[in-house]
This record gives structure tokens, sequence and C-alpha cells, in this order.
């Protein structure tokens, strides 16, 4: 799962190992705080977890997989986390011309 440096989004850090080692001490590993990060997504959306496994990698049982402690490949994390970039993005910029409408 990659831990390049990317710009914050909606004031969520997207270097991961550098926020698991500020917030936790390395407590948590880059699955568990990817798995966090998604239960996060899914309750702000409302999205069930597996449309949202098959909306961001086409793997219903990805979500599944992570609560139950299972690794997933790098490609499969970096697909969720820019699906949830992205979805975010398009959200704030509907919400943003919704009110620009009103």
């Amino acid at each position: 799962f990659s831990t390049d440096i990317r710009e914050p989004v909606d004031g969520r850090v997207r270097n991961l190992a550098s926020w698991n080692s500020f917030h936790y001490g390395s407590l948590m590993s880059t699955k568990q705080l990817l798995l966090q990060e998604i239960e996060e997504f899914l309750k702000r959306t409302g999205i069930p977890a597996t449309r949202f496994g098959i909306m961001a990698a086409n793997d219903a049982k990805l979500v599944g997989r992570l609560r139950r402690g299972m690794d997933i490949v790098t490609a499969t994390a970096d697909k969720a986390q820019a699906f949830m970039d992205s979805y975010e993005r398009r959200e704030k910029k509907a919400a943003s011309e919704r009110v620009a409408a009103a």
C-alpha cells in the first residue's frame, strides 16, 4: 500500500506511514489505518461496504477481508484510496454547485 507523500485532502494526511507514527506511535498497521479510513468514509457517505468494494476495486469482499484482518495487494489499497479521494472531491463540487444555484 502506497505511503508516498501526497497533499492533504479535506484535512486528511495522505502519507499514512507518517500519520501512523505521529498519532499512534506505530501501534496501528497501515492495513488497520486503511480500514479505519474506509469505515469513516462508509459512515459519512452511507455507502454499504460491499458497494464500496465494487465501486473502488471491483471487489465486493474488499471491506470484509480487511475487517477479518486479511491482507490486500498494494494496487487494491491504492484504488480504494483513489476512489475515496475522487468521490469526496465530486461530492464537495456538487454541494458547492447546489449552493451557487440556490
